[in-house]
C-alpha cells in the first residue's frame, strides 16, 4: 500500500479567483501561496478583495478536499465512503459535527478575519478602513496568518470532537480552551 502521508505531501491545488487576479496554491499539507498579478492588488477596494478571497478560498479547499479523496480512493482501490451514509453511526455524527464546526481565524495584526463553516462556505473580512495601510506583501501576510490560525483552529475543534465522539481520552493539554 502506498505511503498516504507521502502522497499528501506530494498534493498541490492551485486555483484563480474569479477576476483572475489572484492565484492561490496549496501545498505539503499545511503550506499556502498567495500571488497577485502584477499591480492587481492597488485596484482593489475593500468589498472586492474580500469577495475573492472568499470565493478563491472557498475553491481552494474544495480541491484540497478532492484531492486527498482521490489520494485514499486510488490507494485503497475502492471508490470514497461518504461518511454521512456510514454504517457506523458515531462516524456520521461525528462528521455532522465536523461538517456544522464554525471556525474563525484571525491574522497576527487583528486585520484580517475569515469565517468558515465546516472549512468551507469561507467569508472573508479586512477590516474597514485598513487595506489603504497594506501593500501586497503585508496584505499576504496578514491573510496567511488567518488561513494558519483557521486551519489550526479547525485541527484542534475536529480533535475535540473525535475525543468526544471516539473516547480518544486526550490529555488535558489537547482539549480546547486549555
Amino acid at each position: 500500500m502506498p505511503n498516504l502521508g507521502a502522497l499528501h505531501r506530494k498534493l498541490t491545488v492551485t486555483v484563480t479567483s474569479p477576476d483572475a487576479q489572484i492565484r492561490a496554491t496549496r501545498q505539503n499539507i499545511t503550506d499556502t501561496v498567495i500571488r497577485f498579478r502584477p499591480n492587481a492588488f492597488d485596484t482593489y477596494r475593500t468589498a472586492d478583495l474580500e469577495h475573492q478571497f472568499s470565493v478563491t478560498l472557498n475553491l481552494l479547499w474544495q480541491g484540497w478536499r478532492d484531492g486527498c479523496r482521490q489520494i485514499i480512493t486510488a490507494a485503497g482501490g475502492e471508490p470514497h465512503r461518504d461518511d454521512h451514509q456510514h454504517w457506523d453511526a458515531n462516524r456520521r455524527r461525528y462528521r455532522q459535527a465536523v461538517d456544522a464546526l464554525e471556525i474563525i481565524g484571525r491574522s497576527p495584526g487583528q486585520r484580517v478575519r475569515i469565517h468558515a463553516v465546516g472549512m468551507r462556505d469561507f467569508t472573508v473580512r479586512i477590516k474597514p478602513g485598513s487595506l489603504p495601510e497594506f501593500t501586497e506583501a503585508t496584505f499576504t501576510t496578514e491573510l496567511l496568518g488567518a488561513i494558519q490560525s483557521l486551519t489550526r483552529e479547525h485541527q484542534d475543534a475536529s480533535l475535540e470532537l473525535k475525543d468526544q465522539h471516539f473516547s480518544l481520552n486526550l490529555p488535558q493539554r489537547h482539549r480546547q480552551g486549555t
